[in-house]
């Protein structure tokens, strides 16, 4: 892990700073650190804590979107992944105009526009309309993650697209990875569609592309742990497995946070075994003993001296209650 969090409009700048400065594959992570921080101004935050992402859907960054009151964040994704250069151009241009500053960037081949002024959105509407752009696509079209400039990845999403669409299926939620086998060792969606690769072939026999699929544990990306569903399986085959994986993450849709609950109400009805006397309601515990009488520590209760238990009874104590253990606990 990188030893300090980074701002994503810093990435360019450390990543050409790697890029130049690593001839050799350097010893460690530090090292990389270092070379970099006196190399580039970056504005770095340090690390408190361990990374911890919880797990939500993943959100529809599309369309016109309001913030706060008087202001609007747009999210704008083309179907084939491409911006033409005079458009990125033209709207930079308006974006001066509205005095924004930033645009930002998702991981799904789109990207955002924040901060866009109430009265300015019929303006951004209009520029919208006139390059043909249009706004909410389908959570079908959206979420995939394909090989940069990749036609045939492209088409291949197409497909599924428009399989998904003619059998009425829900993909919220979900994310989609397209690659090559053995091309890429990291993957950060729910299912990854891998392509096989061919055999050597002798003589002129045809093959048909295969395919695996593999989906993250709970469908958390955030895990990067992956499990096999189908493997060497043709292109006509996806759509109805894709299908079947949809049914599957909505069928287990927070059952994992189930199992989480039951795992803590498990821990919290542990017990030990104490004595309170029915007169005093005096309670010994054998872990605390008693200081006042002389009882060492661990001292079973079968141990002390006759007269001091023959008005204690039985009791159960909830060791992780808090409330209760106080309350036990201030009577010793």
């Amino acid at each position: 892990m990188y030893p300090a969090l980074v701002y994503s409009w810093d990435l360019f700048k450390i990543e050409a700073a790697i890029e130049s400065l690593l001839k050799e594959e350097p010893e460690d992570i530090d090292t990389i650190f270092e070379l970099v921080t006196d190399a580039v101004d970056t504005n770095n935050r340090t690390v408190d804590k361990p990374l911890e992402v919880p797990f939500y859907p993943f959100p529809y960054f599309e369309g016109m979107n309001k913030i706060g009151l008087d202001k609007y964040w747009l999210g704008l994704y083309w179907r084939n992944n491409k911006y033409d250069v005079s458009f990125l151009k033209e709207m930079c241009e308006l974006c001066l105009d509205n005095k924004i500053g930033k645009i930002s960037i998702t991981p799904w081949k789109s990207f955002i526009v924040k901060g866009i002024p109430r009265e300015s959105k019929l303006v951004w509407e209009k520029f919208l309309g006139k390059r043909g752009i249009n706004v909410r696509h389908s959570m079908l079209e959206l979420n995939w993650h394909l090989p940069v400039a990749n036609k045939e990845a492209l088409n291949l999403k197409k497909y599924l697209v428009a399989n998904f669409d003619q059998n009425d299926i829900s993909t919220y939620g979900l994310t989609f990875g397209i690659t090559d086998y053995n091309k890429s060792s990291y993957y950060f969606t729910s299912i990854v569609i891998e392509k096989n690769k061919q055999p050597e072939l002798i003589g002129n026999f045809q093959t048909r592309d295969t395919y695996n699929l593999l989906y993250a544990k709970n469908f958390d990306p955030n895990t990067r742990a992956y499990i096999t569903h189908v493997q060497d399986v043709d292109k006509v085959e996806l759509p109805g497995l894709l299908m079947e994986l949809s049914q599957l993450y909505f069928d287990q849709l927070g059952s994992e946070k189930e199992e989480e609950k039951r795992a803590i109400v498990k821990k919290e009805v542990l017990v030990e075994e104490v004595h309170q006397c029915k007169d005093c309601f005096t309670v010994y515990n054998k872990v605390y003993g008693d200081v006042t009488q002389n009882i060492p520590k661990n001292t079973p209760f079968q141990n002390l001296p006759k007269v001091t238990f023959v008005h204690f009874v039985k009791l159960q104590k909830l060791v992780l209650k808090k409330s209760i253990r106080k309350k036990l606990n201030d009577c010793l």
